[in-house]
């Protein structure tokens, strides 16, 4: 497993269902930024970085631009996005 720190940016808008940014620096010199924090029907749920494009079809699409690999990744991922919400309500109570 890898450390990892989490930076929250509560987003205080009108009209939208997202409610943070964050970003992850991993082992102190790699840093992910762009995950949002997002109030879903059933929650808040975290959606990772993500980049515009065209598909096969040339339509507009949207891709993940973070994967997580294999069972571990799976987990990883979890922990991961437990972690940023934590973090995000944790911001909330400042």
């Amino acid at each position: 497993m890898f450390d990892y720190k989490i930076k929250v940016w509560p987003v205080k808008a009108a009209n939208t269902k997202l409610v943070g940014i964050a970003s992850v620096v991993v082992d102190g010199w790699f840093s992910v930024g762009g995950f949002r924090i997002v109030a879903g029907a059933n929650g808040l749920f975290v959606g990772p970085p993500q980049s515009s494009g065209k598909n096969e079809e040339g339509e507009e699409a949207w891709y993940d631009n973070v994967r997580f690999f294999g069972e571990e990744g799976i987990e990883n991922r979890k922990k991961m996005y437990d972690a940023i919400l934590l973090e995000y309500y944790r911001s909330q109570d400042r």
